[in-house]
């Protein structure tokens, strides 16, 4: 039996490309190279296209495929529909913007080749937290009190609004950006100001979120449109005051599986995640979080259709502890895209519509 071709696809010029990198390595390292022939591409900052010679050294290339100015053979190249239908399957494995939000999902549509993750249409609508809350609002399900604005709005104007509607703390989240990036805690006016700024530097809309005490947590769902696996819950241990960007990646607190969590609860949280998987039209996977009042009531805080593979990461941990291997992993996620591309096949000749 021949070895699926698949390309896997890291790297990307959004904000959240070292992270890429980092979920790449493992993939890198943990794909089950009896059974498929991976190719690499990075998508640099810059936006050009380097695909690398593949060795058998897949320690030493995780290693080193980290860094951006690695020195594994690579080459610069055209990206074109023909290099891609030559693959059986692409697994891209960016986060942010220019990955995770249906622009490279809608390529893939294009040349008609099978792909791990969610489709266009709910990648963009999982990578926009502002559309997310209308949805989840919509299916009745908990979440923060929050406020939309954009970068066209002025700071001093939106100052009045925000503090008649929540008291500070509070957050000040781009809406379409991951991994905690330009995400910001604001105790005061000076605070919120500088958030707002920031927030306007990076993202056209982003979220004034009301601050929720109590627990981070967080589950992983795996599946198709019509049956998924919700995993264990898993619990970040915040030393710092948020789960930021650096918190996730730099001084990387620590994840566990939750404990001392009722049955209702962790019922609760599945219920929630599997019907936010579900709102957005998700396939796939994804990774969904969730605060936890000081009152044991979950509230949604957001969903992750490209959640981070990295060796600490959250998705494929709680994978793991209910019982996919990472290997395996990999393996459903690459079974459900040729699945979906079978299935879902449909009639394009005018004639043949009755």
């Amino acid at each position: 039996m021949s070895r699926k071709k698949v390309l896997l696809i890291f790297g990307g010029v959004s904000v959240e490309h070292e992270v890429s990198r980092c979920s790449a390595s493992s993939v890198i390292k943990e794909i089950n190279n009896e059974k498929y022939k991976m190719q690499v591409l990075e998508i640099t900052k810059q936006n050009q296209y380097l695909l690398y010679d593949f060795t058998d050294d897949e320690n030493g290339m995780a290693k080193e495929i980290i860094n951006v100015n690695n020195t594994l053979a690579k080459k610069n190249i055209d990206l074109s529909i023909d290099l891609l239908s030559s693959y059986d399957v692409i697994f891209p494995i960016i986060h942010g913007v220019g990955g995770e939000d249906g622009t490279l999902q809608g390529l893939f549509e294009v040349c008609n080749i099978p792909y791990v993750g969610a489709d266009v249409l709910s990648s963009a609508i999982g990578m926009d937290k502002s559309i997310c809350k209308v949805l989840f609002e919509n299916i009745k399900i908990p979440q923060a009190k929050y406020l939309v604005f954009t970068c066209d709005d002025q700071p001093n104007e939106m100052i009045s609004s925000i503090e008649n509607t929540f008291t500070y703390p509070l957050f000040v989240k781009p809406a379409s950006l991951g991994s905690s990036v330009g995400v910001t805690k604001a105790y005061n006016r000076k605070q919120l100001l500088s958030g707002i700024k920031l927030c306007q530097k990076v993202s056209r809309k982003f979220l004034i979120e009301e601050y929720i005490k109590g627990r981070e947590l967080e589950c992983a769902v795996i599946g198709n449109y019509e049956k998924t696996l919700v995993s264990s819950i898993g619990e970040v241990l915040l030393k710092s005051d948020f789960y930021s960007y650096e918190a996730k990646y730099i001084s990387e607190e620590e994840t566990k599986v939750a404990t001392n969590l009722s049955s209702e609860v962790i019922s609760l949280i599945k219920e929630y995640a599997t019907a936010a998987f579900k709102a957005i039209d998700c396939y796939g996977l994804a990774r969904v979080d969730f605060f936890l009042t000081e009152d044991n009531k979950p509230i949604l805080n957001e969903i992750n259709t490209m959640p981070g593979f990295t060796n600490i990461s959250m998705y494929p941990t709680l994978m793991m502890d209910t019982g996919l291997k990472y290997s395996e992993l990999i393996d459903q996620l690459i079974t459900l895209a040729f699945e979906k591309s079978e299935r879902y096949q449909f009639i394009t000749n005018f004639e043949e519509v009755n």
